[in-house]
């Protein structure tokens, strides 16, 4: 009977980290030397782009919705002026009528200035 020897591998590397080869470390050098690639520049260019873009109508959509509240607002503003100045000229209107009749009211409503 052979008695086989256990195959073991002679330990290259360091318990622990694993080293990459050379040839791996020293293109790596070589890229963090060199900077960026074209392509590199191209794609973070367009994802600026895009993500401004996003930003741009975001704040786009804000402020028009911001305008258009506004406008809103001061329609009914000045509708609620106008209702409050109506109900109070036909309250006085009213008012006239039955303490000094209708023609001495009308001549007085007809004599007030417009505001």
């Amino acid at each position: 009977m052979i008695k086989r020897k256990a195959f073991s591998m002679p330990n290259q590397y360091p318990i622990g980290r694993a080293r990459k080869p050379l040839r791996q470390r020293a293109s790596r050098q070589r890229l963090a030397q060199q900077g960026f690639t074209l392509v590199e520049m191209l794609v973070t260019i367009a994802v600026t782009t895009v993500v401004g873009g996003m930003v741009f109508l975001i704040l786009n959509s804000g402020m028009v919705l911001y305008a258009k509240n506004t406008a809103v607002n001061s329609a009914h503003q000045q509708a609620r002026s106008g209702v409050d100045q109506m109900l109070t000229r036909g309250a006085e209107a009213v008012s006239l009528v039955t303490s000094l009749g209708l023609e001495k009211a009308m001549n007085r409503i007809n004599q007030r200035p417009p505001r």
